[in-house]
């Protein structure tokens, strides 16, 4: 019911959303990967049950199973230039995905570089003694749409 509440909304602006090819429009943090399975069937459900203007593309990543797979998924969708509307992932893999990329992966630039830093403080409950997190002006700035 919970997950449900939260989804639909969501869907629901995406599908009112102008797409922007090759782009991930909504992240779902989960802290463990028992959660971000059970989001990701959930979203996956309602998502294909929805009637709607076209198939929303949901993809679930979580730490436990090999990197290089999940990676080789963003990068297809990347590839074909399709939207990812709806990523579901635990902090710790977001971040090891974030690092391949600008270890050995990918192009890294200083746009990168700042999504990681406000993505890896969003995630911490404290920094310097005073609660950080993401506005929605902060992710539209990040690309998170």
């Amino acid at each position: 019911g919970k997950t449900g509440a939260y989804v639909l909304p969501l869907l629901q602006n995406l599908q009112e959303a102008t797409q922007v090819q090759g782009r991930i429009s909504a992240l779902i943090l989960c802290p463990t990967r028992e959660l971000a399975v059970q989001i990701g069937s959930v979203v996956h459900n309602i998502a294909n049950s929805v009637a709607s203007k076209r198939r929303q593309n949901v993809m679930v990543m979580y730490g436990g199973i090999p990197l290089k797979p999940q990676i080789a998924t963003l990068a297809d969708y990347a590839k074909n230039g399709d939207t990812l509307d709806i990523l579901v992932a635990t902090p710790g893999r977001l971040v090891d995905v974030l690092t391949y990329y600008q270890s050995e992966g990918g192009e890294s630039s200083a746009k990168d570089a700042a999504m990681e830093r406000r993505l890896l403080d969003a995630m911490d409950e404290k920094q310097g003694g005073s609660d950080v997190s993401l506005s929605l002006e902060q992710l539209r700035m990040i690309g998170l749409d």
